[in-house]
């Protein structure tokens, strides 16, 4: 016997990176209202951005269970489905998961009110470059920071590809 009612299940298939029936990416709603809005989903999609985003969902999960979102979640059923069908809309035109996906997060962070500064494309374009240009050597390089002023990481003394110690000393000892 199933646990939940299969009219709340996600049912899109393959990587996507907004899926359908979800407001604001996290509070399942659909035509008929199933859910009542009381059924939240984290990290349901393909996620570029993942642990900042999958975080951000959360944050705006709890502070919509505690009651802090009522002016974004409190709307009739026609507005969350028009919201979701322009982020469905935006991800398809746009071309560009990432980019949709920055977008996502720092909409999310505008809801729940947090003043990190969480884009990072411009570091997650080089490191993508840098992945797709040699998959053994990409984990190689240092990286800026969004968080701090230190400036570019420093690049590791032992190659990736033939570091077998993955403990913090030798993490450490390696910088």
């Amino acid at each position: 016997k199933q646990w939940y009612q299969r009219r709340v299940a996600i049912t899109a298939g393959g990587n996507i990176v907004y899926p359908p029936n979800l407001y604001r990416g996290v509070q399942f709603v659909d035509k008929e209202g199933s859910g009542q809005g009381r059924v939240l989903y984290l990290g349901m999609y393909d996620q570029w951005y993942t642990f900042t985003l999958f975080k951000m969902q959360a944050w705006w999960a709890v502070a919509m269970t505690k009651g802090l979102l009522k002016e974004i979640v409190d709307v009739p059923l026609k507005d969350k489905l028009a919201d979701i069908a322009k982020w469905e809309k935006k991800a398809e035109d746009m071309n560009d998961d990432c980019l949709f996906q920055r977008d996502f997060l720092l909409a999310l962070c505008e809801d729940v009110g947090c003043h990190d500064n969480l884009d990072t494309d411009k570091q997650f374009r080089e490191w993508f470059e840098l992945k797709y240009t040699d998959l053994r050597t990409y984990r190689d390089h240092g990286h800026e920071s969004n968080f701090d002023k230190l400036g570019r990481a420093p690049v590791p003394n032992t190659k990736w590809w033939v570091n077998y110690n993955d403990s913090l000393e030798a993490f450490v000892d390696n910088i």
